[in-house]
């Protein structure tokens, strides 16, 4: 729960995968097991362009270990690249620019984390364009930021020119207090432009057990201006 890790079932891994087509440099930077990685080598993607971040030492380990046995159990390890690094707070790995961004991102809320990070996660988004409310407003409206609001900020930050994204969020999201004022005005804390293309919702049975806020996946395009309408879909699980 503190670190707002909610492992995706496969069927939406396969189903948001499918969106992404082969060639460009594609990265999980939330990669948990490196399932979503799995799911493109088993697509044909190509390992060398390929990479994954996650700051849970244990979940890293999973992540090479899954990545290792789909590529067959190889005498070498794959060069698929699993950098232990938070990708928010942490030190840049050195890892390229990816063309397509995919995953889960951590789903907590800012009065859930732990002080010092809690004070390390104000600092990152005071510097970016998500802190938009002062006084009052910013302490009571703080306390329902998600990580996620920062999360697709940083990912918009960090594509090749015409990225995209596409990362399983919390519907709550789209309502919280801090942040979708500035996700939905389509600028960057750099002046990068992006826009929501299209939302997933309704993900037929609630893919995460237990876990109370509906899950809805989000598409973005980088470098493009934001436009109204964002084209909402309901997802069908079960395919006719």
């Amino acid at each position: 729960h503190r670190l707002g890790e909610h492992y995706t079932p496969d069927w939406l891994v396969e189903r948001i995968v499918e969106q992404v087509p082969p060639g460009a440099v594609t990265a999980d930077p939330a990669c948990g097991d490196g399932r979503f990685l799995v799911a493109l080598l088993a697509r044909g993607h190509d390992p060398a362009a390929l990479w994954g971040a996650d700051l849970n030492p244990l979940a890293v380990v999973m992540a090479r270990l899954n990545v290792w046995l789909a590529a067959g159990r190889p005498a070498q390890p794959p060069p698929v690249r699993i950098a232990w690094v938070d990708f928010l707070l942490g030190p840049d790995p050195g890892l390229p620019p990816a063309g397509w961004s995919v995953g889960n991102p951590p789903w907590v809320t800012w009065r859930n984390l732990s002080d010092g990070y809690r004070r390390a996660v104000a600092a990152k988004m005071a510097s970016s364009r998500l802190h938009h409310t002062k006084g009052w407003a910013a302490r009571v409206s703080a306390g329902q930021a998600d990580l996620a609001h920062l999360f697709v900020h940083e990912a918009v930050e960090r594509a090749a020119p015409g990225g995209r994204l596409a990362f399983v969020l919390p519907r709550s999201t789209f309502k919280a207090a801090v942040g979708p004022g500035t996700w939905f005005g389509g600028v960057a804390t750099s002046g990068r432009p992006y826009r929501f293309a299209e939302v997933w919702d309704r993900l037929g049975a609630e893919p995460f057990a237990g876990v109370r806020p509906a899950a809805v996946v989000g598409f973005v395009h980088v470098d493009r201006p934001h436009a109204f309408p964002v084209r909402w879909t309901e997802l069908n699980r079960h395919r006719p």
